[in-house]
């Protein structure tokens, strides 16, 4: 039999994991639960607290203003409104003279004030949950409450363009690449945020921020999935997500303890910081550098793991490995010597396929997603209970779908988390809003069941996408889902047509994504394809899939033991 043997076999003689892997993957768990903190720090940062006119004479000048005075029921008009009493942008005109007749005094008078509604340029704040946030301090409220929309929305274009340009990155010039640039900037402009002069340049530094931590996620994940096998990969990579919601719990454990923004944003900054060493202690992807020709560097990541995990690998097979890379197979010669990039995903006619269904469905999950995160503040009334909630009911809904994955693959999830996800958002809105808790309960099985759905998304499409353009589809898919980012601060606004018409979109658009699931190939104990010609059998559904050069090799499951014995038997050959 051939030595020649590809890096599929190569990792198999690791074993699917071994302390070199779980050192590899613990630090890509880093980089995870940052994300987790910074891509929902702004639900807390720009919270928009109830708020009020200043009315002038009446409220004190100066920093301890009361938002419950007994004045405010004479010069603030009320509202239909079941859940605010008072009007926020409007209040009573007064009449001038009588007020600077008592200014003296400083007392408010019923009498001060007509029946005539004039919009206020100043306000003043309910600090019962937030002593300050970026809306508080920059007045983004009423007639500018679209400026911080735009600000949550340019945020989110922020970790969009990031997972692009650095997905383009890691392909191009490896994956630890990204770490060479992504820390340093995120920490620096995380920081500036904290100290931030202006709305503008708090908007730009928290974009450049999440475009940077977007990166360090998105190939952080693809490194620490890339080096294990077997069934440990879809619980590394459903690990993730849980360790995403562990980074959401712990945002709201640092926002209720720190009520002003600017010293939450700063002690958000300080973790990303842990990531400025990664250049020196992450390891380069054993199978980029295979896809991309190194074969003497793969080696000697492979050595090295090999001493980690007390594995034997005969030195001819790693020279045979060598040699093989320049034998066998044209056609994967040619794909492996070819740089690849987004363009090469649209042209091939399978991976172009399942790549659209793919982005329709990241951009559901993100949408729905963010959305039901933002909703928090109008879901309870505690957004700290509810959002800490609406985290920690992720990590159970992952665990599970990790379970049922490993039973019946991943089409049949990921349809059911999707569909059903989304019936749990449509059903509060046949709902009364006095039935306030069950709406609570239905959004948070919701957003538990689509969570469950972003962490089976992201395993599903490393192992759809083959190497050589795992990170360019990945970051298109990650792209795909960060314009649902972009809208799910628009999709809050739908308020004003019902409180819970939001849910009602985010609902129908996550059940039509559960139906696309059916046009994607079962993965489920396939290896990872290597090349744009492995996706021909991923797409037949064999199990034995032809991931070596000139011959076939069986995807079954066996134990490490069994296969690395296997794998050198046939090398003696």
């Amino acid at each position: 039999m051939s030595a020649q043997m590809d890096v599929n076999s190569s990792l198999s003689l690791l074993g699917s994991i071994g302390w070199y892997q779980l050192y590899v993957y613990l630090l890509s768990c880093v980089p995870v639960i940052n994300a987790g903190v910074v891509m929902l720090s702004l639900v807390f940062l720009s919270a928009t607290p109830n708020h009020r006119c200043f009315v002038p004479n009446c409220d004190s000048m100066g920093l301890n203003v009361n938002f419950f005075e007994t004045f405010v029921s004479q010069s603030i008009p009320k509202t239909l409104s079941s859940f605010v009493a008072y009007e926020s942008c409007h209040r009573f005109k007064a009449f001038n003279d009588s007020m600077a007749r008592n200014d003296a005094k400083h007392e408010c008078d019923i009498n001060w004030f007509t029946n005539e509604t004039e919009s206020c340029d100043d306000f003043v704040f309910d600090t019962n949950q937030f002593r300050s946030t970026v809306v508080t301090e920059f007045k983004k409220v009423c007639d500018k409450s679209w400026e911080m929309s735009l600000s949550q929305s340019i945020f989110y274009l922020g970790v969009l363009t990031g997972a692009f340009v650095f997905g383009v990155f890691a392909d191009r010039y490896g994956r630890r690449s990204v770490f060479m640039v992504a820390p340093i900037l995120g920490f620096s402009t995380a920081l500036f945020s904290s100290f931030a002069p202006n709305f503008l340049m708090f908007t730009i530094s928290s974009a450049v921020t999440a475009a940077c931590i977007a990166g360090m996620y998105q190939t952080a994940f693809i490194i620490g999935i890339e080096f294990v096998g077997g069934q440990w990969r879809v619980w590394c990579g459903n690990l993730h997500s849980a360790l995403f919601a562990v980074g959401a719990a712990i945002l709201c454990l640092m926002a209720y303890y720190i009520r002003d923004w600017r010293e939450l944003q700063f002690v958000i900054a300080l973790p990303i910081a842990f990531t400025l060493f990664y250049p020196w202690l992450f390891p380069e992807s054993v199978r980029w550098q295979v896809s991309n020709g190194q074969m003497s560097k793969a080696i000697k990541t492979i050595r090295r793991a090999a001493k980690w995990n007390s594995v034997y690998i005969p030195e001819e097979y790693l020279y045979a490995s060598e040699d093989s890379h320049f034998t066998g197979n044209t056609s994967r010669q040619t794909s492996k010597s070819k740089h690849f990039g987004p363009l090469d995903i649209l042209k091939h006619h399978i991976i172009r396929v399942w790549a659209f269904n793919l982005f329709f469905i990241w951009f559901t999950t993100s949408l729905v997603y963010y959305g039901l995160s933002f909703q928090a503040s109008n879901i309870g009334s505690n957004i700290y209970i509810t959002f800490g909630f609406l985290a920690l009911a992720e990590i159970p809904a992952i665990i599970l779908s990790t379970i049922a994955m490993q039973i019946f693959g991943r089409k049949i999830v990921l349809c059911f988390l999707l569909i059903v996800g989304g019936i749990s958002c449509i059903i509060p809105v046949f709902l009364p809003e006095s039935y306030s808790a069950y709406i609570t309960v239905c959004a948070v099985f919701g957003k538990s069941n689509i969570a469950a759905a972003f962490s089976l998304i992201y395993v599903y499409s490393v192992e759809i996408f083959p190497t050589i353009l795992r990170s360019s589809g990945l970051g298109m898919c990650s792209m795909s889902s960060r314009i649902g980012g972009i809208l799910a601060p628009q999709l809050i606004g739908l308020s004003v047509f019902g409180k819970s018409f939001p849910l009602l979109i985010a609902g129908l658009v996550s059940v039509v994504a559960g139906l696309l699931v059916v046009n994607l190939p079962e993965t489920h104990n396939r290896q990872l394809p290597e090349t744009l010609e492995d996706l021909q059998f991923l797409k037949d559904g064999n199990k034995e899939v032809s991931f070596k050069l000139g011959s076939k090799q069986s995807c079954s499951r066996m134990d490490d033991k069994e296969e690395r014995v296997k794998l050198l038997s046939d090398h003696e050959i």
